[in-house]
C-alpha cells in the first residue's frame, strides 16, 4: 500500500500537466515533491525508530495519508497537488523505514537476505498496483478514484497495524549524532550508499519520463501503450526473489552478481534508444528487474554489515535511495529539454559505470576489513 500511494500519479503526469494547463517540469515536481522529503526525513526518523516502537509511526502515518488521499482527490490546482504529494512525502519514511525496521529487528540473520527479497518484491507488487490503478481510473473513469481508493485502504490498514508487536531496540544506549556518523563512514557500507543513490536515480529517471515519452513518440492519446510498458515492471519481482536463491548458491554475490545486473542494466538503457513500443517494453523489464536484484542484494548487505543500529542503518539507506530518485525527477529533464532523449540515456549509462566502479571499491574494502578483523581476533 505505501508503494501504491508513492508511485500512483507517476504515470499519469501527463494527464495532470493537461488538465491543470502546465507544463511537463511542473508536472514532473509531483515526483519531486515526494520524493525530496524521502531523502530528508529517514535519517531523523531513524533516530526516533531507535527510541521508540515502530508500530506507533506506521498507526500515525495511515491516518496522515487517509487525509492526504481525500485532499488530492478535491484539488483545483496543480500547486495544491505538489504541496499534499510534499505532505505525503514527510509521511511516508514513517512507513517504509518502520517497516524496514520492524522486519530487520524480527528476522533471524540467516534468513534476511529471504525476508527482505519477499519484502522488495511487494513493494514492486504495490507500485505495479498504483500505477496500473491510476492509468484504469484516468482511461475510464477519473484519476480522482485512485486517491479515494487509497484513502480507504489507509483507513483499513489501522486494525491490522494495531494487532503488530512493540519490539524496541535490543540496546538501551542513548542515540547520539556521532552513531549517525559512524553509519555513514562505515568501512564498507560507504560504498553502498552511493552505489543505491546512482541506481535509484537511473530507475526513477526512466519511470517519470518514460510516459511523456511514449505519448510523444507514438502519438497516442490513449494511456494504454504507458500501461502496457509499465506491466513489464512486474518483471522485477522475479529477480528481486532470485536474489534469495543466488546468495546461497554463490559467493561475493553483492559484486558479482551486482557487476552482472549493472550490464543488465545497460543493455536495457539502450533498449530506450530505439523508437519501438516492443523495445521500450524489453527495456522497462532490464532496468527495472536489475536495479531491483541489486536493491534487494544491497539492502540486506547493508543491515548485515550493521547489526547494532537497524533504524539508523535503514534511514540512511533510504535517505540515499530517495537521494537518487529527487534528483532523477528533476535532472533528466534538463537533459532532455538540452541534450534529447538518447544523449540522456548516454548519462545514465555513465552512471551505471559510476556504480561499477563503487561495487570494486567496496570488494576491496570488504576484504580489508575481514582481514583486519581477523587480525584482531588473533
Amino acid at each position: 500500500m505505501a508503494y501504491a500511494i508513492l508511485y500512483a500519479p507517476q504515470p499519469i503526469l501527463p494527464a495532470l500537466a493537461t488538465e491543470f494547463q502546465s507544463s511537463t517540469h511542473t508536472a514532473a515536481l509531483l515526483t519531486t515533491a515526494v520524493m525530496l522529503p524521502l531523502a530528508i526525513a529517514p535519517l531523523s526518523y531513524g533516530f526516533f525508530l531507535e527510541k521508540f516502537p515502530a508500530k506507533h509511526g506506521l498507526i500515525a502515518s495511515c491516518l496522515i495519508m487517509a487525509s492526504c488521499h481525500i485532499s488530492f482527490a478535491l484539488i483545483t490546482d496543480i500547486s495544491q497537488a505538489i504541496i499534499i504529494r510534499a505532505i505525503e512525502g514527510m509521511t511516508l519514511p514513517v512507513m517504509l523505514t518502520s517497516i524496514m525496521t520492524l522486519l530487520t529487528r524480527t528476522t533471524q540473520k540467516e534468513k534476511l537476505q529471504q525476508t527482505l527479497s519477499i519484502f522488495i518484491a511487494l513493494t514492486i507488487v504495490g507500485g505495479l498496483s498504483g500505477r496500473t490503478a491510476s492509468i484504469l481510473f484516468t482511461e475510464y473513469v477519473s484519476w480522482r478514484g485512485t486517491f479515494i481508493i487509497l484513502a480507504i485502504l489507509s483507513l483499513l490498514a489501522l486494525k491490522p497495524l494495531q494487532t503488530l508487536p512493540n519490539h524496541k531496540p535490543k540496546h538501551q544506549q542513548t542515540i547520539k549524532s556521532s552513531h549517525l556518523i559512524e553509519c555513514l563512514t562505515h568501512p564498507t557500507n560507504r560504498y553502498l550508499y552511493p552505489f543505491i543513490l546512482l541506481q535509484f536515480f537511473t530507475m526513477v529517471a526512466i519511470l517519470n519520463f518514460i510516459p511523456f515519452r511514449i505519448l510523444e513518440t507514438f502519438n497516442q492519446d490513449s494511456y494504454w501503450p504507458v500501461l502496457l510498458v509499465y506491466s513489464f515492471y512486474i518483471a522485477a519481482i522475479g529477480t528481486a526473489l532470485i536474489t534469495i536463491k543466488m546468495r546461497k548458491s554463490f559467493n561475493h554475490l553483492q559484486v558479482y552478481g551486482g557487476l552482472s545486473w549493472l550490464i543488465i542494466c545497460c543493455i536495457g538503457l539502450w533498449c530506450f534508444s530505439f523508437n519501438h513500443i516492443l523495445m521500450y517494453c524489453l527495456g522497462f523489464t532490464l532496468v527495472c528487474g536489475a536495479i531491483f536484484a541489486n536493491h534487494s542484494i544491497f539492502s540486506t548487505e547493508v543491515n548485515q554489515n550493521e547489526e547494532k543500529y537497524s533504524g539508523l542503518a535503514n534511514g540512511t539507506y533510504l535517505t540515499f535511495y530517495y537521494t537518487g530518485g529527487t534528483l532523477g525527477s528533476i535532472l533528466p529533464s534538463v537533459w532532455i529539454e538540452q541534450t534529447g532523449w538518447n544523449t540522456t540515456l548516454l548519462y545514465l549509462t555513465v552512471c551505471c559505470m559510476a556504480s561499477a566502479i563503487l561495487l570494486i571499491c567496496y570488494k576491496r574494502a570488504t576484504t580489508k576489513h575481514l582481514l583486519q578483523q581477523n587480525h584482531e581476533r588473533f
